[in-house]
């Protein structure tokens, strides 16, 4: 990991756009340990989260499915955000959850919240009392264990899920 955090981090050094670059040094010191993780990383800037679509925030939520738990899983779910009007769908088969702007045509569960309480639920995976589901509540929480949680700069860039930090 060491060599390789070296070999990142010259790269980077040679790279004029500042994405990559950030990207390489990130990256060179979560692999030698060096990454400061002691302040939160601000992925979420209230200013954007507000104008941003809910729809394009939950389409982000297919990535972080976890294929194991969601072996053997055929379910639809119907996400409907009331105070914007928006609708999506997630369609969870052969270890994938398949995302669908618009309503579905037959969901198994329709969650239904404000743009709030809709992204609460979807960063900490849990069903508050603000959230409406129709069909059982516990359907809706089974859906939501089939997402790997993200918690606060613990977010790998290189490394797969629940590797060691430290080399």
């Amino acid at each position: 990991r060491k060599l390789k955090a070296k070999a990142l981090r010259n790269w980077a050094h040679m790279q004029t756009n500042i994405y990559w670059r950030n990207y390489g040094l990130s990256g060179a010191g979560e692999l030698d340990g060096t990454l400061d993780r002691s302040t939160p990383w601000d992925f979420a800037d209230p200013a954007i989260v507000r104008v941003l679509p809910t729809t394009q925030i939950l389409k982000t939520a297919t990535v972080r499915l976890n294929a194991q738990r969601a072996s053997g899983v055929e379910l639809q779910v119907q996400i409907d955000v009331t105070d914007t009007g928006e609708q999506a769908g997630f369609h969870i088969r052969n270890r994938i959850a398949a995302f669908t702007p618009g309503p579905l045509e037959a969901p198994d569960l329709t969650i239904s919240g404000s743009k709030g309480a809709i992204l609460l639920m979807v960063a900490t995976g849990e069903v508050s009392e603000s959230i409406s589901v129709d069909g059982a509540t516990t359907d809706a929480e089974d859906f939501l264990r089939l997402f790997d949680a993200i918690s606060p700069n613990q977010v790998n860039l290189l490394l797969p899920p629940g590797a060691a930090l430290q080399p």
